[in-house]
C-alpha cells in the first residue's frame, strides 16, 4: 500500500474531530453491547456477579441487541453520507481538472478511458470510503477490543487465537495480489469495452448506411466473450479467498470448543466463562467476516484511487499561466513561430501573421497545411515550440487565456448543439444574456429566417447534437451563439461546408463593419478570419493569405482572379511578390 494513496484519499475524506468521534462513539456502542451480552451468559452460568441478577435477563438482552442494531444502523448511514459526501468532493475537483487540462492532454487521451474514470472509477471509490468508514472501521476498533476482552476471559484459549491468527493473515497476504492483479485485469478490459460501446453509438449511422451491422456485432460478440472471461476468473479468485478465510474462522472455533470443554471438564473453567468465551468469539467472527466481506472491494477501490490520483497529478496543466485581464480591441498576432503535435514535424515552420482590429482576413490552403493549428494556437490550447503569440501588443505568456478565449469566438465546420431548444443552444455560455442581444445575435446569423416555419419558435427541441435540423440551420445557429457573445476575434471556419457561398456571404456581411455608421459602432465589429477552400469567398476578405509549407503568404487579388478563371484549387496560386500591393484600396 502506497501512503501516497492514502494520504491523498484523506484529503476527499476530511473528517473533522465531530464526524469521526461521532463514528467512533456508535463502533464503541456496538463493542459494549457485545461484552455486556457475554457478561450475562457468564453471570448466568454462575460465574462472578457483575451486578444484574435484579434484572429480567429477558429484557436486558432485547435492550442490549436493540442498541447493537441502532450503533450498526446509524454507523453504516454515517459512514455512506461520509464517503458520499468525499466522492462528490472528488468528482467535482475532477470536472474542474477536466476543464483546465491541456488541449494535448485530451488529443492523447481515449474518450472512453476518461468516461471510465470520471464515472466508473469514482464509484468504485465511493464503495472504498463507504466500506472502509462503514464496515473496516467497525470491524478493526470492535476487533481490538473483542480481543483484549478474549485475554481478560481466557489468556490460554486467547493464546491459541494468536497462534492461529497468522495462518488467516498469510491467507489474506498471498490472495491479495492475485485479487488485485485480477481487478487490474478486469478493469482494463471493461475499459476497452466502455471506449467501444461509445464508438459504436458514435458510429452508428455509418454502420447502418455501410450495411456493416454483422461486421460490427460479431466484434462486439468476442469482446464480450473476453469481458466474460476477466469477470469469472476474479468471481472465482474472490469466491476462493471467502472460502478459504471463512474455512480458517470455521476451524479457529471448532478448535477452541474443544480446548474449552477440556478446560470445563477438568475444572479449570466454568460453563459461563466457557458461554461468555464463545459468544465473544462468534462477534469477533462476524466482524472478521464483515472485513473478508469488504476486502474485495478495498482493493478494487484502492485500485480505483491510483488511477483517479495518476489523472490528477500527471494531466499537464493549460499551456499558459499568465494572470493580466483586459478589454481586446481585436489585434492578434503570431512572431516566427514554429510548432508541430509530434517531435520533429513541425507544421508551421518560423510562421508570422498579423490581423489588424476589425480587418476581414481569409486564409486558403490545403488540407493539413496547419489551419487548424492555427486556430488552436490563437485560441491558447497549445503553445508553440519557437515564437510567440499576442494580443493587442500582450504576449499571451501575460495573459489570462480564460479571459482571452471569451473574447474569441469559434464557427467550427461541424458545430456541436445540445439535446435542448434553440434558445438555450444560442445563450450556451451566456445565460444572463437579455432576450434583445439574444434575438439580435440571432437576427444577425439569419436564425430568425427559418425559426418562424416551427410552431414552437425558439423554445423547438433540436434533439441531440441537433439531429433535427439541417446543416445549415445547426451553423447559423452555432453562429449566433458565438455572436452574441460579441467576440472580439471571430473566426469562420469552413462556414461553406454547410452552406453556399452566397448565402455565407449574406452572413458576413451582416458583422462586417458599415462604413456609414459612427466610429464608435464600427469599432465594436469583430476582427474576422474566414479560413475557406471557396476562392469566390475568400475574394471578398480585404486581404488573402496562402499557408503553404508552415508559412504564411500574401496573395495579390489578381492571382485569385486568374485561379478563379482557370478554376484551379486555391493552393496552386502565386503567392503576392510586391509588398507594397493594396487589396480592396487599402494598403497591408
Amino acid at each position: 500500500m502506497n501512503l501516497t494513496i492514502w494520504r491523498w484519499s484523506w484529503r476527499w475524506l476530511r473528517l473533522g474531530p465531530r464526524t469521526l468521534g461521532w463514528l467512533v462513539m456508535l463502533t464503541l456502542l456496538q463493542l459494549a453491547a457485545i461484552l455486556l451480552i457475554a457478561l450475562v451468559f457468564q453471570d448466568l452460568q454462575g460465574g462472578a456477579s457483575v451486578g444484574v441478577t435484579a434484572l429480567p435477563r429477558v429484557a436486558l438482552m432485547a435492550v442490549v441487541g436493540a442498541a447493537s442494531a441502532v450503533g450498526l444502523f446509524l454507523a453504516r448511514v454515517a459512514g455512506g453520507h461520509a464517503a458520499a459526501t468525499a466522492v462528490t468532493r472528488l468528482r467535482v475537483a475532477a470536472l474542474e481538472l477536466l476543464y483546465t487540462r491541456a488541449q494535448a492532454f485530451y488529443a492523447r487521451s481515449n474518450s472512453g478511458n476518461l468516461h471510465s474514470l470520471l464515472i466508473w472509477d469514482t464509484e468504485r471509490a465511493f464503495k472504498f470510503f463507504e466500506a472502509l468508514l462503514g464496515q473496516m472501521l467497525a470491524a478493526l476498533t470492535v476487533g481490538l477490543g473483542i480481543v483484549v476482552a478474549l485475554v481478560w476471559l481466557n489468556p490460554m484459549l486467547a493464546l491459541l487465537l494468536a497462534f492461529i491468527a497468522p495462518f488467516l493473515f498469510l491467507a489474506q497476504r498471498y490472495s491479495l495480489p492475485i485479487l488485485r492483479r485480477d481487478f487490474e485485469r478486469r478493469n482494463q478490459v471493461f475499459g476497452k469495452f466502455n471506449s467501444d460501446m461509445l464508438a459504436v453509438l458514435q458510429l452508428l449511422p455509418l454502420t447502418r448506411a455501410q450495411t456493416a451491422e454483422a461486421q460490427e456485432l460479431a466484434s462486439q460478440t468476442r469482446a464480450l466473450a473476453g469481458l466474460q472471461k476477466s469477470v469469472e476468473a476474479l468471481l472465482t479468485q474472490q469466491a476462493l479467498q471467502h472460502a478459504l478465510q471463512n474455512g480458517i474462522l470455521v476451524t479457529v472455533v471448532g478448535v477452541i470448543l474443544v480446548i474449552g470443554g477440556s478446560q470445563v471438564a477438568a475444572g479449570q473453567i466454568t460453563v459461563g466463562s466457557l458461554l461468555a468465551f464463545n459468544v465473544i468469539l462468534l462477534a469477533l467472527r462476524r466482524y472478521a467476516q464483515d472485513a473478508i466481506a469488504v476486502t474485495p472491494t478495498l482493493v478494487e477501490g484502492y485500485h480505483a484511487l491510483e488511477t483517479l490520483h495518476h489523472f490528477f497529478t500527471a494531466s499537464p496543466p493549460e499551456p499558459y499561466a499568465g494572470t493580466r485581464r483586459c478589454r481586446l480591441r481585436g489585434e492578434f498576432s503570431l512572431r516566427d513561430v514554429t510548432f508541430g503535435y509530434h517531435d520533429h514535424a513541425p507544421i508551421l515552420r518560423g510562421a508570422s501573421l498579423t490581423l489588424a482590429p476589425h480587418s476581414f482576413t481569409a486564409l486558403v490552403g490545403p488540407n493539413g497545411a496547419g489551419k487548424t493549428t492555427l486556430v488552436n494556437l490563437l485560441l491558447g490550447l497549445y503553445k508553440p515550440w519557437q515564437g510567440a503569440l499576442t494580443a493587442d501588443g500582450y504576449a499571451y505568456v501575460e495573459l489570462d487565456m480564460h479571459a482571452v478565449r471569451r473574447q474569441i469566438g469559434v464557427l467550427p465546420q461541424d458545430p456541436l448543439l445540445l439535446d435542448g431548444t434553440i434558445w438555450e443552444n444560442i445563450t450556451y455560455g451566456m445565460p444572463d444574456a437579455s432576450a434583445e442581444a439574444t434575438l439580435a445575435a440571432a437576427q444577425s446569423a439569419a436564425v430568425d429566417v427559418f425559426v418562424r416555419e416551427f410552431a414552437q419558435g425558439y423554445q423547438t427541441l433540436v434533439g441531440e447534437r441537433g439531429v433535427r435540423l439541417s446543416g445549415g440551420q445547426r451553423q447559423r445557429i452555432a453562429l449566433a451563439r458565438v455572436l452574441l457573445r460579441q467576440p472580439k476575434l471571430l473566426i469562420l471556419d469552413e462556414p461553406t461546408n454547410h452552406l453556399d457561398a452566397a448565402a455565407a456571404w449574406q452572413l458576413i456581411e451582416k458583422i462586417l463593419p458599415d462604413e456609414n455608421l459612427p466610429s464608435a459602432r464600427r469599432t465594436a465589429a469583430p476582427t474576422i478570419l474566414l479560413i475557406t477552400h471557396d476562392l469566390t469567398l475568400a475574394r471578398c476578405a480585404q486581404q488573402q493569405y496562402l499557408l503553404k509549407q508552415g508559412r504564411f503568404e500574401r496573395l495579390a487579388p489578381e492571382m485569385l482572379d486568374r485561379v478563379l478563371t482557370r478554376n484551379a484549387q486555391p493552393f496552386q496560386v502565386e503567392p503576392i511578390s510586391d509588398p507594397s500591393a493594396t487589396v480592396r484600396g487599402e494598403h497591408v
